[in-house]
């Protein structure tokens, strides 16, 4: 099966950013295709047959399920009830069954880390309409399942997440659910999480960013949990400074 390759870096941007430019390289030249949420929305709507999408949901490929999820999340034409469904039952799949792909060149996360990231935040791209089904299947869960929906129903904007959301920071055992749960609360500007956030600054959690290209930029060490509690803090209005590896509150 022939693939384009991606710099899979933007990806991970794309599914922390609203209104970033995805990077793909076609042909050998480099090109930016506009993915805001309104002109992917526009892309997306009612372009495929809905049997056909929720069969891309369980393809082999998983590049092909992610490009399904984000293409699902835009279809206004589907009730939300009905999307929200079809990503939590994808987001339980890839729980159930991690796919087994190493970080693709230029992510510090894996495919399966990728995929639950992604599918959470085309959970919150459904917004309040989304929360009672999101709520439901919240309550039927546990362990690592539990922690990627409710961030999902965090990016939905649900403010009665944030206590949990903040307890998530404080001790899941995933690196990745901890990154993404100071995200949200910066997202939502829960001030009550600063203590957490400010903890999370001395995160251990590291990533490698690996590149494959001779000559091209060096492998990275990074700390994406302590990256995302500064930015959240800033988010608050609390300056944080950078020095080496470590986050300051100045």
């Amino acid at each position: 099966m022939s693939r384009k390759p991606i710099l899979w870096g933007a990806v991970l941007a794309l599914a922390l950013t609203v209104g970033a430019v995805w990077l793909v390289q076609r042909g050998g030249r480099m090109s930016q295709v506009n993915t805001s949420d309104a002109a992917a929305g526009s892309q997306t709507r009612d372009t495929i047959d809905l049997a056909a999408l929720v069969r891309k949901l369980r393809a082999n490929d998983w590049e092909t399920r992610f490009a399904a999820v984000r293409a699902l999340s835009f279809r206004s034409d589907v009730p939300v009830s009905q999307r929200a469904d079809l990503l939590l039952e994808a987001l339980h799949r890839e729980l159930l069954k991690p796919t087994s792909a190493p970080p693709p060149e230029g992510s510090y996360l894996t495919a399966t880390q990728l995929l639950r990231l992604h599918t959470a935040h085309a959970l919150g791209r459904l917004g309040v309409g989304a929360h009672p089904t999101i709520r439901a299947r919240l309550a039927r869960t546990a362990g690592e399942e539990h922690e990627w929906i409710l961030l999902g129903l965090g990016y939905a904007g649900d403010p009665g997440t944030s206590p949990e959301i903040r307890r998530v920071l404080r001790s899941s055992s995933s690196g990745p659910v901890r990154m993404t749960a100071a995200h949200v609360l910066g997202k939502l500007k829960e001030r009550a999480a600063v203590p957490e956030l400010e903890a999370a600054l001395s995160d251990p959690f590291t990533a490698r960013v690996l590149h494959n290209d001779v000559g091209g930029p060096a492998d990275q060490t990074l700390y994406p949990v302590r990256s995302r509690a500064a930015s959240a803090l800033r988010a608050l209005g609390i300056a944080v400074e950078k020095r080496g590896d470590s986050y300051i509150v100045k």
